[in-house]
């Protein structure tokens, strides 16, 4: 009986640890596939957001808030909509935009997306400059992803 005893106690604990690894090993492999989700959503929202910038002819950044306007399609509004250090962008046709429109990345550590920049002289072209933190877990600095580009309006005028 005390050997049975003693078996027992020696395989709880080596189930316990096992299970306890299992279940980090699990927790690591959601993190590490959530961190990289957010990271592939807010590079293909670049590809997009170069897009739309690269045809509109003219820009205007109110807040979180662009607004594109010039293309084919009229006008299109990026959005950073959110709270609480967690932001998601939204690009929504017309002038206003919001979270109904459609979402292209989530887990933004900021509202402040979008700067513009008016054209200089007859030097150059209107820029937005665009600046993405994406973090799944705010408290870790460690774990940010930062995309900036600085994206030309080819059909702006210069002034």
């Amino acid at each position: 009986m005390v050997e049975l005893l003693v078996v027992t106690i020696i395989l709880s604990a080596v189930l316990a640890g096992l299970t306890t690894a299992f279940v980090k090993g699990s927790k690591a492999e959601l993190d590490a596939n959530r961190r990289v989700q957010a990271q592939l959503q807010a590079t293909a929202a670049f590809d997009r957001l170069r897009r739309d910038i690269h045809c509109a002819s003219s820009a205007m950044v109110s807040g979180a808030t662009m607004t594109l306007s010039g293309c084919g399609s009229g006008t299109v509004s990026w959005c950073a909509v959110g709270g609480d250090s967690r932001y998601a962008l939204y690009r929504l046709a017309g002038s206003t935009c919001d979270s109904t429109g459609k979402l292209y990345a989530d887990y933004l550590i900021s509202s402040s997306v979008f700067t513009y920049t008016a054209p200089v002289a007859t030097t150059s072209l209107a820029t937005v400059r665009v600046d993405a933190r994406v973090n799944v877990n705010p408290s870790n600095a460690l774990e940010s992803f930062e995309l900036t580009d600085d994206i030309v309006l080819r059909n702006s005028v210069r002034a």
